[in-house]
């Protein structure tokens, strides 16, 4: 699964390194690369995506194989449907939410790899390709929510806080 020397890589469907991020998202990696990661994420239906956040050294592109989303790109909502492209360039805030009546899957590429994968190691569970391929629906608690920000600013990803309501 790992990109080396120039050779290629198969992964089969049922390969790759499975992670459970914050209860909601099903990330397989499908390759790990020195460019560039591959990855799919899975998540279920009315999940509202991750926080609101921007990858510092990275650019990120999303491929929607399943469902409807509607990605939130520096204060534009883009909904997006089976087949469409969003790419979403470093250092833009952003997040997704799964607006389907359904599990939708995304295929996600990063790069340059590295920081991405490392943040996804750190925080979520590692779970095994036999387990299914739908992510619960569980919100992380706050403290879960510390511990992402602090793996994000370890690895080039920032989250600010979400803006102060006015009364």
């Amino acid at each position: 699964m790992e990109a080396r020397n120039n050779k290629p890589v198969h992964t089969a469907p049922n390969q790759g390194e499975r992670f459970l991020l914050v209860g909601s998202e099903l990330i397989t990696f499908k390759l790990r690369g020195e460019d560039y990661s591959v990855f799919e994420n899975a998540t279920q239906a009315g999940y509202g995506g991750p926080p609101p956040h921007r990858h510092l050294r990275q650019d990120e592109g999303f491929h929607v194989l399943e469902g409807e989303f509607t990605f939130h790109v520096e204060g534009e909502a883009i909904p997006v449907t089976e087949g469409a492209f969003v790419n979403v360039p470093k250092g833009s805030l952003h997040t997704f939410e799964n607006t389907g009546t359904g599990v939708g899957r995304l295929l996600g590429i990063v790069a340059p790899a590295g920081d991405f994968e490392s943040f996804v190691e750190e925080v979520a569970e590692q779970v095994s390709m036999d387990s299914p391929p739908t992510p619960p629906s569980e919100p992380p608690d706050a403290d879960k929510i510390g511990r992402i920000v602090a793996a994000g600013e370890r690895h080039h990803l920032e989250m600010p806080p979400p803006p102060a309501e006015h009364h």
